[in-house]
């Protein structure tokens, strides 16, 4: 049936990116062909999330692109209405990734709201490790701060 052929092709189309950027390490063309999937399915939540995913989570990975990864969770979410858990979780990643773990922490709290309860411990475990990360980053930022003024 036809919905199943689309999910085959997403699926296909994600394993090709992962492809060229694994085991290829041809960064221009996983790059162009990551560009061909955020235009071609600008609208198909499930493979914008799933393009972002491969590139937060895929190890290893010759060249990560971040900026494609969260280009795409950003899509993903937008295309979404920002009411799926599991969208959420994939953009407080790559707000994560890109260092705004402030930012990955309130996402990850929404999706929390959002999720059914059988998702809720994974979820939280993520967010747990946002906030750890952010009390390192704080505390190293007050030793830095207190050695400097030391000098």
């Amino acid at each position: 049936s036809l919905p199943i052929a689309l999910e085959l092709a997403e699926q296909a189309a994600i394993e090709k990116y992962r492809l060229l950027s694994q085991f290829k390490r041809d960064r221009k063309a996983a790059r162009d062909w990551g560009e061909s999937l955020l235009r071609n399915f600008r609208d198909d939540v499930m493979c914008l999330n799933n393009l972002a995913w491969t590139i937060l989570t895929t190890e290893p990975l010759a060249d990560r692109d971040i900026r494609l990864a969260v280009r795409a969770a950003r899509a993903a979410v937008k295309a979404s209405g920002a009411q799926a858990a599991y969208i959420l979780d994939t953009y407080a990643r790559a707000m994560y990734a890109i260092g705004w773990v402030d930012e990955a922490i309130r996402t990850q709290q929404r999706a929390i709201k959002l999720a059914p309860p059988e998702q809720r411990k994974e979820l939280e475990a993520s967010l747990r490790y946002y906030r750890d990360c952010a009390a390192v980053r704080s505390e190293l930022g007050r030793v830095s701060r207190t050695s400097q003024a030391e000098r």
